[in-house]
């Protein structure tokens, strides 16, 4: 991924090599379904025209490695004068549910902006493809700076496995943080 120079996690990413799917398609919603043994695989969702899935597992650990970055960084403490008087780590990040809906829709921008062949918002933490069958989370120092220097109290998070090509393999994977007071 372009700009991104820190790898903060590979993690294991199911593959459905094993079963001949087909798409069933009910609406905004399609499931894959082996031909030969009727084993259910990839549940995907419509989003205008961008087909993928809220993963919550990968967003919660995403949501605790933000924050265990966080505390490791450590801040000045300072008396009413300005006179530091000691120091203390940083205190992680509040959840927020609207700031992690905002970053849902947000993740839908960005895939929509990907697919279109334009860079996505400065707002991604990340965007992760997945290659072989590891997932590999990317940061740019950039958004190093936000995790431990930001202000904000309050933020959430979301995680988008998005599908370009409807294979239901080769996911690309947009990681958004929204942070707020």
């Amino acid at each position: 991924v372009s700009g991104c120079d820190t790898i903060l996690l590979t993690e294991s990413v199911p593959t459905n090599d094993n079963h001949p799917f087909v798409w069933d398609t009910n609406g905004d919603t399609r499931t894959q379904i082996c031909s030969e043994c009727g084993t259910h695989g990839l549940t995907e969702y419509r989003y205008g025209d961008i087909w993928g899935y809220y993963d919550d597992t990968a967003a919660n650990e995403l949501w605790a490695m933000i924050n265990e970055r966080r505390a490791a960084e450590q801040v000045a403490i300072l008396d009413d004068w300005g006179n530091v008087t000691g120091v203390k780590n940083r205190d992680a990040f509040l959840y927020d549910s609207s700031l992690a809906e905002k970053a849902k829709a947000r993740s839908i921008e960005a895939a929509a902006i990907d697919d279109s062949g334009a860079n996505s918002s400065a707002e991604c933490l990340a965007v992760c493809r997945v290659e072989t069958d590891n997932l590999l989370w990317f940061y740019t120092s950039g958004n190093e700076h936000v995790l431990r220097q930001s202000e904000h109290l309050y933020g959430g998070v979301a995680f988008f496995r998005y599908d370009p090509d409807n294979s239901g393999k080769d996911l690309i994977s947009y990681a958004i943080l929204e942070l707020g007071n």
